[in-house]
């Protein structure tokens, strides 16, 4: 793994923890609506980060290699679905054997079935949401999309791989502006987030060209990317769509970070580097991680009715949701990669 994939592992650890901050403190608002803590978007953006990042590996790990879009989907998948099965099948098991538990979750049989097979479809419970089973995974449904399109474009050259990808995405957004539909597959596969994807491969395309960015503008783009997160969540520049408010910061960060990365300014940390590699668990698992602390803090009979118990909440929220993460990583993950990758190695395409 080169040094580049390990300034990308950073984002991908930080992409992880913001969602896991954002749900936490939505958490505490469930258990206390008066909460100290103000609510606000910020984390949720750890969304945005991951499509920008996703876009960027895709181009990266594919330019040099003659790679068939049938093997290319062979590694999407293996590295994709087994372990949302795992964490969807984890609420659906229980949830038929006591279902007392997961109030929230609705086990409808299309539901059940859009959720395993990342068709997007709008949530039994809340109408106006393509959420599937594990909520987080509503996210896997514009990834697949994003596969899907990606590995057809292997068959065409990298030169014009690059053009024929931004028409294809461009044009689907342009029809998701002009046209209104409530349908859930057109809302999300015309949406304005395949923009943060496209942005990724642009990013790769330069990376792989040798561009980097001067250190003082990229250090600069940082601080402009923090900037306007602030902005937008103060409220101190008008909210605009997700693209602007999380997706511009989101573009800005990876390019600083790949830029500074080249400069040697990105140190090596192993710490830093485990969360980036179990980013994935961790995002898959920690909606499951904080129920289990809610439900532990509740039997225990504490409060969350000041700053402070709050603000401890929240901190272990993050923490035990890092370490199961990990957990899950080493114990589940790789055991499932190491098995499956060895069933079609690149030779036998």
């Amino acid at each position: 793994m080169n040094k580049m994939v390990v300034s990308i592992q950073y984002l991908r650890g930080l992409a992880a923890m913001m969602v896991v901050y954002h749900h936490s403190i939505r958490k505490v608002l469930e258990m206390n609506p008066d909460s100290m803590i103000p609510y606000s978007g910020f984390g949720n953006d750890g969304v945005d980060i991951f499509f920008v990042i996703s876009g960027f590996i895709m181009w990266v790990t594919t330019f040099s290699k003659t790679q068939s879009p049938a093997y290319f989907y062979y590694r999407r998948v293996i590295r994709i679905i087994p372990l949302y099965w795992f964490f969807t099948l984890a609420i659906i098991i229980p949830k038929l054997l006591v279902p007392e538990i997961f109030t929230s979750v609705q086990l409808e049989p299309s539901h059940i079935i859009k959720s395993l097979l990342f068709i997007p479809h709008y949530h039994p419970g809340v109408s106006d949401q393509t959420w599937p089973i594990l909520i987080p995974g509503w996210t896997l449904n514009y990834e697949m999309f994003f596969y899907l399109l990606f590995g057809a474009s292997l068959f065409i050259s990298p030169r014009r791989r690059l053009a024929v990808l931004a028409l294809t995405f461009l044009s689907l957004v342009a029809l998701g502006q002009w046209m209104t539909s409530e349908n859930p597959l057109f809302v999300t596969y015309t949406d304005t987030l395949l923009l943060e994807f496209l942005a990724g491969v642009a990013i790769g395309v330069l990376y792989m060209r040798g561009t980097a960015l001067n250190p003082a503008i990229s250090i600069a783009l940082l601080g402009a990317a923090i900037i306007l997160l602030v902005a937008f969540e103060t409220s101190l520049l008008p909210s605009g769509t997700r693209i602007v408010v999380w997706g511009i910061p989101a573009i800005l960060l990876v390019v600083a970070t790949l830029s500074l990365d080249r400069a040697g300014m990105i140190p090596s940390i192993k710490t830093l580097k485990l969360i980036g590699d179990a980013s994935y668990s961790i995002y898959l698992s920690h909606i499951l991680s904080i129920e289990v602390v809610e439900f532990l803090w509740e039997t225990a009979g504490w409060s969350i009715d000041s700053l402070a118990t709050q603000l401890i909440f929240v901190v272990v929220c993050i923490g035990f949701s890092a370490s199961v993460g990990v957990l899950t990583f080493y114990m589940v993950e790789q055991p499932v990669l190491k098995g499956l990758r060895p069933l079609w190695r690149p030779s036998t395409q």
